[in-house]
């Protein structure tokens, strides 16, 4: 009976021992995850960073942006700078304000300072040399006119890592002179061409010898093509081939060589300087055989009390006007028997301007009929009377600075200005006026018919292209 009872004791213990062991097993098991997980996120505790150097990173996350941000918007800022002074340049560009009744067009198209230009002898072309290293030929059909071409035709060409301070076309338009900048040369260089009859670019044919005169300040070509002139700072000129031969040296004793010139005729050589005189020698060649023959002196232009800056002859090679630091011009008739000791005859000798004269700035030009005088000073240009020696016009400063060349064209129907990167263009009305009341003047005093049927012809003639410009003072 006892035994049955124990066994029952032991039935009931061991069937509450089974929940109790799964319990403590759960527990267990549940300890051992907790445990883990707590061990695991205390492991990738360890391996991020913390709260401080998150925020840190942030900080600097946000700093870089900052510092992005901040690059992008100078970038942009600087970027619009350069825009609008890109903007401001255009409208410096655009905006050349300046005006004249008598300016015709403006040629525009070198990007450095312009030194030098000239025209052709069959003045179809006008060349233009620059700081740039490039010349430019411009066609004169498209500007010497009153309804200059909207789109001027130029071509740019090239010189190779020189450029040329002074610059002339051969007599026959085929080559271009130019004293070389960095080289201290002469060089002939050959105008090639396309088949379309465009220029295509310079090909150099030789360098005229090196003298020991020292810089060549002055530069000139006979209209023939028989000789080069150069003229050098110790005052001396030279005469040279077109292949290059010495032929003949001029002493000037004129103590500093202000302005030396080969005549359009090709006959004369003249030289001005310190000296109040203008000497002009007469080149010699021989009839027969067309060689070099000889250089003597012709004849002086004297009656000036001081230097003289520059001088001018007439297309025509007949009159010559002289201007020196006495503030004075002299108009000479030129076509006289020199050798027979016949001296030039004076025209007209008249104050021009009323200030000092700078010689580095002075220059003159002479129509063909000598009757219009035009002069370049301290950036302004003078029209006078080569008859009365009256001032008609003033144009006050055509250029920004100074100007480095004052031309007439081939008919003086037009005044070129040429400094800084442009070139003005303006119509010589004054010089038609000035010629229209000559004639009429000489045409009050002829006596004869043949004389007066001729001066009224010419008259007409003036008139009528006087009449059909529309570029005048009064406009």
């Amino acid at each position: 009976m006892n035994r049955p009872k124990e066994n029952t004791e032991d039935d009931s213990s061991s069937s509450l021992a089974g929940p109790v062991t799964v319990a403590v097993l759960f527990g267990g098991a549940l300890l051992l995850l907790i445990l883990a997980l707590f061990g695991n996120k205390k492991s990738n505790n360890a391996d991020d960073p913390s709260l401080e150097e998150q925020a840190e990173d942030i900080v600097k996350g946000k700093g870089k942006k900052v510092k992005s941000e901040s690059a992008a918007a100078a970038a942009e800022k600087e970027r619009e700078q350069r825009r609008a002074a890109a903007g401001q340049n255009q409208k410096g560009k655009a905006k050349d304000t300046f005006a004249h009744p008598l300016l015709v067009t403006t040629l525009r198209g070198h990007t450095g300072e312009i030194c030098d230009g000239d025209f052709s002898a069959n003045g179809k072309y006008l060349v233009t040399s620059s700081e740039d290293r490039s010349v430019h030929i411009w066609t004169c059909a498209d500007f010497l006119s009153d309804d200059p071409a909207k789109e001027i035709r130029h071509s740019r060409l090239n010189m190779d890592y020189d450029h040329a301070v002074l610059v002339r076309f051969s007599p026959d338009s085929k080559a271009l002179l130019g004293r070389m900048n960095n080289d201290n040369v002469v060089r002939v260089l050959k105008l090639n061409k396309k088949p379309d009859g465009h220029y295509a670019g310079l090909q150099t044919v030789l360098d005229l010898p090196t003298t020991s005169h020292g810089e060549i300040v002055f530069m000139d070509i006979n209209c023939n093509g028989k000789f080069i002139m150069t003229g050098y700072a110790d005052t001396q000129i030279c005469l040279w081939s077109l292949k290059g031969n010495l032929l003949a040296t001029i002493v000037t004793n004129v103590a500093t060589l202000h302005c030396a010139k080969v005549s359009p005729c090709g006959r004369f050589v003249a030289a001005s300087g310190f000296t109040p005189d203008v000497k002009v020698w007469e080149v010699n060649f021989e009839k027969s055989s067309g060689d070099f023959h000889s250089v003597e002196r012709a004849f002086e232009l004297k009656g000036h009390s001081a230097g003289i800056p520059c001088f001018a002859f007439s297309g025509d090679s007949t009159h010559m006007v002289s201007l020196s630091k006495d503030k004075t011009f002299r108009l000479y008739d030129i076509n006289v028997e020199y050798k027979k000791k016949q001296d030039a005859r004076l025209i007209q000798d008249a104050i021009w301007t009323t200030e000092d004269v700078d010689v580095t700035s002075t220059q003159v030009a002479l129509s063909n009929d000598s009757r219009c005088i035009v002069i370049a000073t301290k950036g302004n240009v003078s029209i006078l009377s080569g008859v009365d020696g009256s001032v008609k016009a003033v144009i006050q400063s055509p250029l920004t600075g100074p100007i480095q060349k004052l031309m007439l064209d081939p008919s003086s129907g037009y005044i070129i200005t040429i400094g800084g990167r442009l070139v003005r263009v303006f119509r010589n009305t004054i010089g038609y006026e000035i010629t229209i009341a000559t004639l009429k003047d000489k045409l009050t005093y002829a006596t004869q018919d043949s004389i007066s049927q001729r001066l009224q012809q010419q008259l007409e003639d003036t008139q009528k292209v006087l009449s059909a410009c529309k570029y005048h003072l009064t406009a």
